[in-house]
């Protein structure tokens, strides 16, 4: 058991108790961001924090001070010995007093958490993974499809769906039936030099790496085309490819039961992901 830091204090995780009333752990009323470490320093902290000052604003949450929140992350993986791992970062209402409605909280809670983490298998990236089709359907009129909030459990169920097909991920469509995302993931993919993927309006999470990503595309002049797309544009695919803060950029070789290409990674994925990973191996030196 490591340390955590909770509501002021640095604790082990046996020590940390968050109340029975907190509104995280009744309503899932909060928010959360999960980045990686490497070689003791994280990896793109500035832009989860921008989003994290987002979603609060959005949920009239109070987020954390900046330079605070830095500070304890970079403690907690000095604690921690952590070299290689990730932060949780977790912020709910507090504890309930009995009123339903969004009002802003004199004492929220807040909960990071830093972890050993071994990441995916090597063979994913090498070999790329297998994606299925969800039954189930993102919401684009919703509000919290594009907020990290702790509601995750249609994630969830998405997410045991591609076990279920004997797939790694599955791919949801919103309910106008437009490509949107993968259960725990952003979707891109490239027809010719093209890069394609799903605007926030159909629902999808604005993923840091999904930003990043469509940034170095375009420093490396790769056009990119972000927008509503049906099932049929994807199914034409030549490269897929999956983008979340602790996967990195994962590789597509099969969808819907079908290979991609005979090369995969494809040539522009593979492009991407050695940036990616020259970028995150730069950390720390």
């Amino acid at each position: 058991m490591g340390y955590c830091y909770l509501n002021g204090r640095f604790l082990s995780e046996e020590e940390s108790r968050i109340s029975c009333l907190d509104r995280g752990f009744l309503y899932g009323d909060g928010l959360f961001e999960t980045l990686p470490a490497y070689r003791g320093v994280p990896f793109l902290l500035d832009r989860h924090f921008r989003r994290l000052e987002k979603s609060c604003e959005a949920l009239r949450l109070i987020p954390p001070n900046e330079k605070e929140l830095k500070d304890i992350v970079r403690k907690l993986l000095e604690m921690n010995g952590i070299e290689c791992g990730y932060i949780r970062v977790t912020l709910t209402r507090g504890k309930h007093l009995g009123d339903l409605s969004l009002t802003v909280p004199d004492s929220p809670t807040i909960l990071v958490v830093a972890r050993e983490y071994a990441g995916y298998p090597e063979r994913y990236y090498l070999d790329g993974i297998r994606v299925g089709m969800s039954n189930i359907r993102r919401n684009p009129d919703s509000p919290l499809s594009r907020l990290k909030t702790l509601n995750y459990l249609e994630s969830l169920m998405a997410r045991s769906e591609a076990t279920e097909r004997e797939a790694e991920e599955v791919l949801l469509l919103n309910t106008k039936g437009k490509v949107a995302e993968a259960s725990t993931a952003n979707i891109f993919w490239a027809c010719g030099d093209k890069v394609y993927t799903p605007s926030e309006e159909c629902g999808v999470l604005p993923g840091i790496v999904r930003g990043w990503v469509l940034e170095k595309a375009g420093e490396r002049g790769l056009e990119t085309e972000v927008g509503e797309f049906p099932l049929s544009h994807l199914e034409k695919a030549e490269e897929i490819f999956l983008t979340n803060s602790l996967m990195g950029i994962m590789p597509v070789r099969q969808f819907r039961g079908r290979d991609l290409t005979a090369e995969c990674p494809g040539p522009i994925t593979r492009m991407l992901m050695e940036i990616y990973n020259k970028e995150l191996s730069s950390l720390g030196r």
